[in-house]
């Protein structure tokens, strides 16, 4: 739930097919996915006379793909939270809104003269842009640099020599943090004295 759920690391969601449920085997074992004894774990816990070996019986619908320990309560209560928030303000709103902001994205990165590696077509692409400036790599992760000591957080992100910046734009985004971001990003192209120069060859 931490990247476009908004919430906390360690919270998430695990949905399974209840016709795949028995397929799966159970890797750990812990109190969570065993029945609960007699009074609940509390009193269990609290007994001096609990035995230290039973023969506990495990749980065989999802529960078994728990393990036991401290949950993160915390995050649970955040990924509630963020999922009504999404709920709120609606799936479809959010798509829009983030499909939308993609595009106004690389409209801005190609009139500074940065080429697109994020496919244009509407339904081809997610909230995800990518994009390079200059065909010296080592360039691009100077801007990078630069942008991160600036407070303009992008990554950069490769798989088979296919890749570059990688700008996420989400709901809570505006044409504002897109605006600083390529303004910084042309004061760079400034400094550095030439012209952004990759070409994108597939």
């Amino acid at each position: 739930g931490h990247k476009w759920l908004n919430s906390p690391f360690g919270a998430g969601v695990l949905y399974i097919n209840k016709e795949t449920l028995p397929k799966l085997r159970q890797v750990y074992f812990g109190y969570l996915n065993t029945s609960v004894p007699e009074g609940g774990w509390g009193a269990y816990w609290e007994n001096p006379a609990a035995p230290s070996v039973s023969d506990w019986v495990f749980d065989q619908q999802a529960r078994k793909f728990e393990i036991g320990g401290t949950s993160n309560y915390p995050g649970a209560i955040a990924l509630g939270e963020t999922l009504g928030l999404i709920n709120e303000i609606g799936i479809e709103n959010i798509q829009a809104r983030v499909k939308e902001l993609s595009a106004y994205c690389m409209d801005r990165i190609e009139q500074i003269g940065g080429s697109l590696i994020t496919h244009r077509d509407h339904d081809r692409r997610a909230g995800i842009v990518i994009a390079r400036l200059y065909d010296d790599l080592e360039v691009d992760r100077a801007i990078l640099r630069d942008l991160h000591a600036r407070k303009i957080f992008i990554a950069q992100r490769f798989t088979d020599y296919v890749g570059g910046f990688r700008i996420s734009c989400h709901y809570f985004n505006n044409h504002q943090d897109i605006d600083r971001m390529i303004e910084a990003m042309e004061e760079l192209i400034f400094l550095i004295g030439r012209k952004p120069d990759y070409v994108k060859a597939y």
